[in-house]
């Protein structure tokens, strides 16, 4: 079902005033599995990876995984709307290992509402990159994918994305730069599969390749980076971007996000 259609029929649901009975029928199915799978099977938990896009997690992902009780698993929706025994039910079935790691970062289309946080019990890990290297990056994937978007749109993106991630409010949250993952990858990574409470003990700085999907473009990272299987530290010549850098310096909404979450500009 797509999401045209979706959209035009709750339209016509909420104009026919049937919207709630839609749900409880589409939805009571998954509420009865739910609610088994929490009372009589073991119980699983949720990471919710939550960034903009070109940030850095498909990379933090992949370190993840390399956890004995954790799955690297194609990027999935967690903003699902329902009761909690249906959003445990829908996000049980992603993988078989006890933690499953979640990464939906803020698309073109919906962050403005991003993050829609689901109902139920998860962590979360709040991932921020400085906005110099994403927007360069998100520049690089919407030429792969032959978007186009201007300098002030992706602006924009990358501001209300944090802007709305600033106001997230949770007891189970683990604040994280990209740079530095990047730079102390074995300890920062140490210090996540402790937060989630996983077997992994020792940090790491090396990944796998997924087993079961490929890393593409709209789902994860589609670059040439991420395919090395080792954290790297990329080094980039910001001499051509001059011009976006002072304009993102002397842009009124950037500099309180980035003194909110510790980012610094690159070098």
């Amino acid at each position: 079902m797509n999401r045209a259609f979706r959209s035009t029929l709750r339209k016509w649901l909420i104009h026919a005033r049937l919207l709630w009975l839609a749900r409880l029928i589409y939805m009571t199915p998954g509420t009865i599995i739910g609610w088994y799978l929490w009372h009589f099977r073991p119980h699983k938990q949720f990471v919710i990876i939550l960034s903009a896009m070109r940030s850095g997690s498909t990379l933090l992902k992949a370190l993840l995984a390399e956890a004995p009780d954790i799955e690297q698993i194609p990027e999935a929706e967690f903003q699902i709307p329902g009761n909690r025994y249906y959003v445990y039910s829908q996000l049980y079935q992603l993988s078989d290992q006890p933690i499953v790691v979640l990464k939906h970062p803020a698309n073109y289309f919906d962050f403005r509402t991003y993050p829609r946080l689901p109902k139920g019990q998860f962590k979360l890990i709040r991932l921020a990159r400085n906005p110099l290297d994403t927007i360069l990056s998100l520049q690089q994937m919407n030429q792969a994918l032959g978007k186009e978007k201007t300098v002030e749109e992706l602006i924009d993106y990358w501001c209300t994305t944090y802007e709305n991630l600033v106001r997230v409010q949770h007891p189970q949250c683990f604040d994280l730069v990209y740079e530095e993952l990047v730079a102390e990858p074995v300890v920062l990574t140490e210090c996540l599969f402790r937060f989630i409470g996983s077997a992994q003990k020792q940090g790491v700085d090396r990944y796998s390749k997924p087993q079961t999907y490929e890393w593409t473009w709209k789902k994860d990272d589609g670059g040439e980076v991420i395919r090395s299987l080792k954290v790297q530290k990329v080094q980039k010549d910001y001499r051509p971007h001059r011009q976006l850098a002072q304009q993102l310096r002397h842009h009124p909404r950037i500099q309180p996000l980035m003194d909110i979450y510790g980012l610094k500009w690159p070098e």
